[in-house]
């Protein structure tokens, strides 16, 4: 079962979000359906220049959760552009094909990680989990080189 730190009660703007990313609008609700009840924050989109504008309009999500196979910008082109403009958002990327050929790639493009669809709960929890604390380990390293930075002595 997917648990989060915070109770599902908790405001829109706090705890962990999620941008989930597919063109099956199938796929992309169960997903959000799956984490909204273990109290997730979940936004979607349908394409990856949907997520894109998204993110430009000013989300920011803890972790993007990306399928590969997209019509138009595919997934790896949105992964490509989200690690040049949002570098310190993790992208789980998710595929039915998980050819190692292609998940090397996503890895050797900044993905965070890689999931085989159909994947169970447990697995969808544990990347998540992993990525939030790696994306806040971060957060906390350049916060605290800043801090470095603007210390006047």
């Amino acid at each position: 079962m997917l648990q989060s730190a915070k109770s599902p009660e908790r405001s829109r703007n706090s705890g962990p979000r999620i941008l989930v990313v597919d063109d099956n609008e199938s796929v992309r609700s169960y997903i959000a359906d799956l984490l909204k009840k273990a109290g997730w924050a979940v936004d979607t989109a349908d394409s990856g220049r949907h997520a894109l504008g998204l993110l430009k309009s000013g989300l920011n999500p803890d972790v993007v959760l990306l399928d590969v196979m997209m019509p138009g910008l595919s997934g790896m082109q949105t992964l490509d552009q989200l690690r040049n403009n949002f570098e310190k958002i993790p992208v789980v990327m998710v595929s039915v094909a998980g050819s190692a050929r292609k998940i090397v790639a996503a890895m050797q493009r900044g993905a965070f990680d890689y999931l085989t669809k159909p994947f169970d709960e447990e697995a969808l929890e544990a990347v998540l989990g992993r990525a939030i604390e790696n994306r806040r380990a971060n957060d906390g390293v350049t916060a605290k080189a800043l801090e470095k930075e603007t210390t006047i002595w």
